[in-house]
């Protein structure tokens, strides 16, 4: 099975991997600045996916002022860290009580904001029925 070919779109566009590699950096942390509004993007929607892609005049403006770094986990990491099952950490960034983008298929978290909801009293201040059960 042949897989379809992202559409590009004209003029000077780049995408999330190959602006990661211009700016050194992972491909999940240049989702999260487009998901922070700290990038600018082209979003188009094919089938049940959506393509970002970046200006060249954007990834200019990015090489002169790089936005901090915020290493992005994966739900089992993040799990591992606040000490529950993977699936309690999705259903807390479903709920929205933990900050998390979806890139692909999978969601990933922001270090800072894992750390934060340890760092305030764990999984419990989250409240939610899956995070009590755990206990």
């Amino acid at each position: 099975m042949l897989t379809p070919k992202i559409p590009r779109p004209e003029g000077p566009y780049l995408s999330p991997r190959e602006v990661a590699k211009i700016l050194d950096t992972s491909t999940d942390a240049i989702y999260l600045w487009i998901e922070q509004g700290k990038v600018a993007s082209l979003k188009i929607r094919y089938g049940m996916r959506v393509y970002h892609w970046i200006p060249e005049e954007e990834v200019e403006r990015l090489k002169k002022e790089k936005p901090p770094k915020d290493k992005l986990l994966s739900t089992r990491q993040a799990a591992e860290i606040l000490g529950v099952r993977q699936e309690v950490v999705s259903e807390l960034v479903r709920q929205g009580k933990l900050r998390g983008i979806k890139v692909g298929l999978y969601y990933k978290i922001p270090e800072s904001e894992v750390l934060k909801l340890k760092n305030n009293g764990g999984i419990n201040s989250a409240s939610t029925p899956e995070a009590q059960a755990h206990d």
